[in-house]
């Protein structure tokens, strides 16, 4: 089919602006990358070439130089930009590989979940459950808030954790403001997270909060930074299970 004989509405970019880029297939998004097309090869054919040859998206960093000349439509300029985006993805492949096969710890987690959680402009509170061995076996967003409080029950933590079998956990959440920080609430919670489970055969690694700058380990800053005596009067919200994390 002649890309013109295509409904307007239907073609990959008005596609995308009408219902999302989710909604395109792997042809029309890269179509969208390959951009333009020639006389008898329009972007939607280049596409699917693309990934013909390849046999798959998963595959397209397989492709090389000699491989995009033969594709009618691929021109010298347009090839370094697909290989340069071809790369890109093998690099992100391989990346998610690595982060899938390491032991959790404060680094992987600012890696994984860093610059997603720090771009958003609500509070989000996410445990991470760990075998032991110290690798991921579950995450589950506990709270996504749009308050300057986010509640959060350290039944519900104990409870998701030994649900899935877990014997190590990590609480993470985001400061949107950019505080770098723990708010008085967030060092309590913690506090009493630590205390509630010592004695149930799972542990509390840390609670990380995600900011601008990186990230705070808030079991090392109640370590260093901080007197426990200053917790004694913040008080839990609604029982002694249930805490507020601030956003400040």
């Amino acid at each position: 089919m002649d890309f013109k004989d295509i409904p307007l509405s239907e073609r990959p970019r008005e596609k995308a602006t009408r219902l999302g880029f989710e909604s395109l297939n792997d042809a029309e998004l890269l179509a969208i990358l390959v951009n333009s097309g020639t006389k008898g090869s329009n972007t939607l054919e280049i596409a699917n070439e693309l990934l013909k040859m390849s046999k798959g998206l998963y595959n397209l960093s397989t492709l090389n130089q000699c491989d995009l000349k033969t594709i009618k439509g691929i021109n010298k300029v347009k090839s370094g930009q697909l290989l340069a985006l071809f790369t890109l993805m093998d690099r992100i492949k391989r990346k998610k590989i690595d982060l899938e096969d390491r032991v959790v710890d404060a680094d992987y987690i600012n890696e994984k979940y860093g610059d997603y959680l720090a771009s958003l402009s609500q509070e989000v509170v996410v445990l991470l459950i760990l075998n032991r061995s110290k690798k991921l076996l579950f995450e589950r967003t506990l709270y996504k808030g749009d308050t300057s409080l986010v509640p959060v029950s350290i039944n519900e933590v104990i409870k998701n954790v030994i649900l899935h079998d877990g014997y190590y956990f990590y609480l993470v959440h985001n400061h949107p403001n950019g505080n770098t920080e723990p708010s008085p609430q967030d060092l309590l919670l913690t506090f009493r997270l630590n205390t509630t489970v010592k004695n149930l055969g799972i542990y509390c690694l840390d609670h990380i909060i995600i900011h601008g700058r990186g990230y705070t380990s808030v079991n090392k800053y109640l370590s260093i930074e901080y007197n426990y005596r200053n917790l004694l009067p913040i008080q839990p919200v609604n029982s002694k299970t249930d805490y507020e994390i601030s956003k400040d």
